[in-house]
This record gives structure tokens, sequence and C-alpha cells, in this order.
């Protein structure tokens, strides 16, 4: 199976959607697309359809490749990104995916990609398990 990968138009026309639905600031600063090249060249040394979605997740959500609306559009561009390699993001609860996006530095890549394959957190995969267990 050949592998999908968003390129810069799509992205562009990924994020000019978002703040055209929900408002927000348009810019792209000068380093935008190189940043964005940087990720993708990232995401193709990755094996695994989640693992690459959660290294794309994470790092566009973090990069300046836009001056706004880099949560609607991370997140936009992961689930097309796994929908169009036979995949799927487990949550689709707004909320809940807002506030993974909003605190994504607190997880490293195994658990963001735990998160889109499972839905499941960390904390919430050790619920009822005692010290040392």
């Amino acid at each position: 199976m050949s592998i999908w990968y968003p390129d810069w138009g799509f992205l562009v026309k990924t994020h000019e959607e978002m703040l055209r639905r929900y408002g927000g600031h348009p810019g792209i600063p000068s380093y935008g697309e190189a940043a964005f090249n940087s990720i993708l060249e990232g995401v193709r040394g990755i094996d695994g359809i989640y693992a690459q979605a959660a290294y794309l997740l994470r790092r566009l959500r973090v990069a300046r490749v836009f001056d706004d609306a880099m949560k609607r559009t991370s997140v936009v561009a992961v689930v097309i990104f796994l929908r169009m390699n036979e995949g799927d993001i487990a949550i689709s609860d707004p909320l809940q995916i807002y506030q993974f996006i909003k605190d994504i530095l607190k997880y490293d890549y195994a658990e963001i990609e735990e998160w889109l394959k499972n839905g499941t957190l960390p904390e919430e995969a050790g619920e009822g398990q005692g010290e040392g267990d």
C-alpha cells in the first residue's frame, strides 16, 4: 500500500478552511513552508501510520507553520492523513480532542499514538492499579 502524505498546498487549504469556519488571523511566517517540509521529512522516516500521525500531530501543533489556528489545522490534517491511509482517530468528542491538543506537550509520541489509535491516555490506562502493580 502506498502512503498518502499531505503536501504544502493541502495544508494551506486546510488552514484557510479552519480560518473561514472558525475565525482567526491569517498569515504564514517566512519559514512556514520550510518548517512543514521538515516535519514531513520526519514523518516519512517513521514506520506505521499511527506513529506517523502522532509525530505529524505533535510537530504541526507546536510548529509555527501559520500565525494562527494551528490546533485546528493540525487535527484536521491528521484526521485526513489517517483516513486517506485507512485509519481513523478513536476520539470523536470535540472537547476531548481540543483538551488533548492544547496539552499535547504533556505526552510523548507513543502516548499520542495510543490516543489516536485507541482513545486512551496514560492516566486512563492505569486507573484502578495500585502502586507497584
